[in-house]
């Protein structure tokens, strides 16, 4: 989504879901997606394309700071 959002010109937006993304790592750890209304860990709990995202939003976040 961030992806998509970053060449509209987003850049507020796409920090905004990083950030969101991140956070729900940290606190529901890699669940395969994640319930949209109240953030609730749904499917597996250890899906490393979960991991990656948070790995690839991190280091974004790192590079900009």
């Amino acid at each position: 989504m961030s992806d998509a959002l970053a060449p509209a010109s987003q850049g507020q937006l796409v920090a905004r879901v990083e950030a969101g993304s991140v956070r729900l790592i940290e606190e529901s750890a890699f669940a395969g997606y994640y319930e949209p209304i109240r953030a609730r860990p749904c499917g597996g709990n250890a899906f490393t394309w979960t991991a990656a995202l948070g790995i690839e939003f991190l280091v974004k976040a790192k590079e900009t700071a």
